[in-house]
């Protein structure tokens, strides 16, 4: 029944590419994650796995070999993540992209859906879903929404900034890539990602399982890489803000939601994170001279209507101080 289904847009035979990128991650996980993706509902020439080695110091070859030509396995210097899912970009032949980082795992039954939506309109070029970090969740009969552009999306969505919960085509990846050396690059790809598609649908399916670790970079709050991740944030938020200049009315209204949103974030962390007055002030006079402060009056959520009121005067940034920090 697969195989009557199997055309694509265009012709295009129907495969998907999971890209896992693999650092120091414990081989049960890496195991459990690529185990996950072998139980779905597609046949082996409708899946395409590959495993890009970041020049782990523990050696995945072992869980690899378990598996045999079903795995692509990609070995290279430690260079990032960036750089590890760029490569996997490049080598992957699917007509369609599934990034799965190697400690989490999709969930069957809803990733199925997913695996539906896609077999079911051959327009679509991107679904986006939920995930979980609790055990056993139960989400429900999922439902998806009618399709839309993907800058109509971002003009009337708070996105997730994480590229993990988009299954997309492949041909939307044309110019476009990870920049190598941020963190937090999800946030630059994904924003760049929607602007490119023309049908996309969001379904409530819990497809996909997010493991928190303690010792992700992520949650790393030293000083070093406090500073790394805020930097990026504000390069990021520069980087999208110039990109919207250049687009259509659309395209801007929708990138340019998503910088306010990033900015309001930003500004939140720097308060809640740093709470230093002077750090805070320097903050606010860099985006005032890009043109990103003060925030601009759009009635996006209810928060940030309220955080740009209280942030757009000294004495409002004072009292958010002194409750968030």
């Amino acid at each position: 029944m697969h195989t009557e289904q199997a055309a694509a847009q265009g012709g295009e035979t129907f495969k998907i590419s999971f890209i896992i990128t693999y650092y120091n991650i414990p081989l049960d996980m890496l195991q459990q994650c690529i185990e996950s993706i072998m139980s779905l509902d597609l046949h082996p020439e409708e899946r395409e796995i590959i495993l890009v080695d970041d020049g782990s110091p523990i050696n995945p070859e072992a869980v690899v070999e378990k598996y045999g030509s079903s795995i692509v396995y990609i070995k290279q210097e430690n260079r990032g993540v960036a750089i590890a899912r760029n490569r996997g970009l490049d080598a992957a032949q699917g007509s369609h992209i599934q990034f799965v980082d190697a400690d989490d795992y999709l969930l069957k039954a809803d990733y199925n859906h997913c695996i539906c939506l896609v077999r079911k309109d051959k327009e679509l070029d991107i679904v986006t879903f939920n995930y979980t970090q609790q055990q056993g969740v139960l989400c429900g009969k999922p439902t998806e929404t009618k399709p839309v552009s993907g800058p109509d999306y971002m003009l009337h969505h708070n996105i997730r900034g994480i590229n993990c919960v988009y299954l997309f085509r492949r041909n939307l990846m044309e110019g476009l890539r990870f920049t190598p050396g941020l963190l937090h690059e999800d946030e630059e790809f994904v924003p760049l990602l929607l602007l490119k598609a023309k049908h996309m649908v969001s379904t409530t399916a819990c497809a996909y399982f997010y493991r928190q670790r303690c010792d992700s970079i992520t949650n790393k709050e030293e000083e070093k890489h406090l500073q790394k991740r805020m930097g990026d944030i504000e390069y990021i938020i520069g980087e999208l803000y110039g990109i919207s200049q250049k687009q259509s009315k659309e395209e801007y209204n929708a990138l340019m939601r998503r910088v306010n949103q990033l900015t309001m974030d930003y500004l939140y962390n720097t308060i809640k994170l740093v709470g230093n007055t002077q750090v805070l002030e320097e903050t606010v006079a860099r985006l005032r001279a890009q043109g990103l402060f003060p925030l601009p009056d759009k009635r996006y959520t209810l928060k940030y209507t309220l955080f740009r009121i209280v942030s757009a005067s000294k004495t409002g940034r004072k009292l958010l101080l002194r409750v968030l920090s």
